[in-house]
């Protein structure tokens, strides 16, 4: 089994770069403006699986999604995958006068991350055992997905962050540069949003493509006495 990874998570630690002009009319942005190319950059990396051995089969079964109810299928193993993004603008802010202020981007650094990838294995199973052995090699198979899936995405994602960025014009604000900094983060979050739920399409669909009754009767037939 597997876990669907969260939402974006929003970061929202900024730089600002102020550029002091009064006198510049109020054109938006103004001629003395150097205006450069926008620069969108994206980190990912993976957080180490962690393996869990200590909830009971009710409880995983619980935390998959399903009813723990008598006589009804069960969850012997979970792996569950969370994703974070953090978006971190670069904004111009030129003092128009008047308490308006011209303002833009100029870079965006992002972080698109795995923060969270657990593997539960039933505490009814020990180390050593062979029913132990077939979940957690089961459950391994669902780590690599998730990586892979993952690595596969990260491109596109980039991709989709330096579109977001560029369609992101100078505009004249009654905040400044700390509120249009916030706007970018809010606008770029939205514009990933249908990327990140092709990305979960995706993952559910290489999930599904192991968990399927044939594969669990083969890794049944593996041990004796589940």
């Amino acid at each position: 089994m597997f876990g669907f990874p969260l939402s974006l998570l929003p970061g929202f630690s900024l730089l600002l770069i102020l550029v002091g002009g009064q006198a510049l009319a109020a054109q938006c942005p103004p001629p003395a403006m150097p205006l450069s190319l926008k620069v969108s950059t994206l980190a990912t990396a993976m957080a180490p699986p962690s393996v869990e051995n200590t909830r009971s089969k009710a409880e995983i079964t619980a935390l998959s999604g399903r009813s723990p109810m008598a006589g009804g299928p069960v969850t012997l193993g979970l792996t569950r995958s969370t994703t974070e993004v953090q978006i971190t603008p670069s904004v111009w802010d030129v003092d128009l006068g008047d308490g308006r202020h011209c303002v833009g981007l100029t870079r965006v650094d992002a972080t698109w991350r795995i923060a969270v990838l657990s593997v539960d294995i039933s505490a009814e199973y020990a180390p050593g055992t062979c029913h132990y052995r077939v979940v957690r090699e089961h459950e391994e198979e669902h780590v690599t997905i998730a990586r892979a899936v993952f690595q596969a995405w990260a491109p596109r994602m980039e991709a989709a962050l330096h579109q977001s960025a560029e369609r992101i014009a100078p505009e004249v604000s009654g905040g400044g540069g700390k509120a249009f900094a916030k706007q970018v983060i809010d606008r770029i979050m939205a514009d990933l949003q249908p990327m990140m739920a092709a990305y979960r399409a995706d993952l559910v669909s290489r999930n599904a493509a192991i968990d399927t009754p044939a594969s669990y009767r083969a890794t049944g037939a593996r041990c004796r006495n589940w």
